[in-house]
């Protein structure tokens, strides 16, 4: 029987059983071949390693060479240390045996013995050795002898102590900040833990500062040599005159309330006569923070002074206020053979109060 043509079409379209077969064998998951080998990854998936150039190992292997050097150095300050620390473990055992055997001698009911002796005669010597203390500006400059700021101006021991912030023109302006006053009283109590017998400055500016001062320290405080023109005025007759060298005349009029309060010293008063120094030869050194060549403003000073006496015949002292002119001082002594007081003789004054006598 033949089909008709509608039938024809539908067998088409219905697959073979032979094509089912093989159609469910296409879709199992066993039936499909699985790869022997994957294929090999992109080569641009692999990590590069970095680049090192012939300058950057140079630089490293010089790096390492200085942390070598370093350590090296840090080993022998640490030996260094260690060698120190075990002579003060000693030199702490020798105290304490010398107390306990003290103890001993002092329960027996005995004396002290050549220990206690050696004892008492180092704090006698200490007790006549006073030390001067010295408040810096935060200026730095090479001193010359004979200036505050060497220590081989002084016949005594010299402990000094910067105040950051303090510069020479916050000491000109006469007006410290809130946190330059409390350095600066840091700085008091820095020096009196020190045990100075006394307290100046290495500015006479500064003494726009000696009630704060005062009113801090315990030991005697001078700020500027001025201080000593009450005892200096006091040993002349009122129409006699003293000379007043400065390096500034003018600012040492802006402090005029402040001398008059603290050291009696009117600026105004005719038996002063205030002279500034900064116009001669050499001085000019000062602003550019050098040292003031002795061998160029030493013959200035002196002729200045000179002329200034020549006008004045009833001066009978000078004081150098500024505490870069003492090294002039023993010059001025003798071109003139007046008495000369500066920084080192008020410093000198307040020291003499600590010493022992040697003669009695």
């Amino acid at each position: 029987m033949v089909p008709s043509p509608r039938e024809q079409m539908l067998q088409q379209m219905v697959p073979s059983p032979r094509e089912q077969v093989q159609h469910q064998m296409a879709l199992s998951p066993r039936m499909q071949q699985t790869p022997t080998a994957s294929a090999p990854p992109d080569a641009g998936s692999y990590p590069q390693e970095p680049m090192v150039t012939l300058k950057d190992y140079h630089l490293l292997h010089q790096m390492h060479r200085d942390l070598i050097t370093k350590m090296a150095e840090l080993q022998g300050r640490h030996t260094e240390l260690l060698c120190n620390h075990q002579e003060l473990i000693v030199a702490h055992s020798d105290v304490l045996n010398m107390a306990s055997g003290l103890q001993l001698q002092l329960a027996a009911g005995g004396t002290a013995g050549p220990a206690s002796a050696a004892i008492e005669d180092e704090a006698s010597k200490k007790k006549g050795h006073p030390t001067l203390g010295v408040i810096r500006v935060d200026y730095n400059y090479p001193p010359a002898d004979g200036d505050v700021d060497c220590p081989g101006s002084f016949g005594y021991e010299v402990t000094y102590r910067v105040i950051p912030g303090l510069t020479f023109e916050m000491a000109q302006m006469g007006r410290f900040t809130e946190e330059v006053e409390r350095r600066f009283a840091e700085g008091i109590k820095y020096l009196e833990q020190k045990k100075v017998s006394a307290i100046t400055s290495d500015c006479g500016l500064l003494m726009a500062f000696q009630v704060i001062a005062r009113k801090i320290a315990t030991a005697p405080v001078f700020m500027s040599a001025m201080i000593q023109c009450p005892i200096i005025a006091a040993a002349f007759d009122p129409a006699d005159k003293i000379l007043v060298l400065t390096l500034d005349g003018a600012t040492l009029h802006k402090q005029k309330n402040v001398l008059m309060n603290t050291c009696g010293f009117d600026v105004d008063e005719d038996r002063f006569i205030i002279r500034g120094c900064r116009q001669l030869p050499g001085f000019d050194a000062v602003a550019r923070g050098q040292t003031v060549p002795v061998e160029t403003a030493q013959p200035a000073l002196v002729k200045f002074t000179l002329d200034v006496l020549k006008s004045n015949f009833s001066i009978r002292g000078i004081l150098l206020e500024s505490t870069e002119l003492p090294p002039f001082a023993d010059a001025l002594r003798a071109a003139t053979d007046l008495p000369v007081w500066d920084a080192i003789t008020a410093a000198d004054f307040y020291i003499s109060g600590y010493k022992d006598n040697p003669r009695f």
